[in-house]
């Protein structure tokens, strides 16, 4: 999910949780909170978007990592 600022900027939210249905009870699921924030933009003629995002692991297995950082480069190809 994208919010929409000025000057090709944006707030983003795209969590992703998981779920382990074969460990045991408490141990199972991985859900993240937090976003990120990007920029849409042209070197030249070619669009692109750069996002940045990072999520703390409310709730993960043991084992797990507490946090989680994204970072995307996408080209972008509009009609």
């Amino acid at each position: 999910m994208n919010y929409n600022l000025d000057g090709g900027w944006y707030l983003s939210w795209a969590p992703v949780n998981t779920a382990n249905w074969e460990a045991a009870d408490g141990n199972k699921w991985t859900v993240p909170v937090g976003g990120g924030i990007g920029r849409v933009f042209h070197i030249g003629k070619q669009a692109m978007s750069i996002k940045a995002a990072t999520y703390y692991n409310a709730v993960t297995p043991q084992d797990a990592t507490d946090w989680n950082f994204q970072f995307t480069w996408t080209l972008m190809f509009p009609e």
